[in-house]
């Protein structure tokens, strides 16, 4: 299924557009007007063929200042 999911967070506003096929991400891009120290799409191609649960692996702060990896899961809840 494919979903979109928007949210407010330190960095600025994020929505993530994802494709789950059988609970793993095969599709990932997210978009906004957040502020990072590296690109967002390098965030998603590491997440492409893992389950959303395994951001908690990420420094999400990297991609999205001041922003945790647990704050970015409400994007896929």
């Amino acid at each position: 299924a494919t979903f979109q999911s928007s949210a407010k967070f330190p960095c600025g506003t994020v929505t993530a557009h994802f494709t789950l096929k059988k609970g793993v991400f095969s599709e990932l891009a997210f978009s906004g007007d957040f502020v990072g120290a590296r690109p967002a799409g390098e965030l998603a191609a590491r997440l492409i063929g893992r389950r959303p649960e395994d951001l908690a692996d990420e420094d999400a702060g990297t991609y999205f200042d001041g922003t945790t990896a647990g704050d970015l899961m409400q994007l896929f809840r």
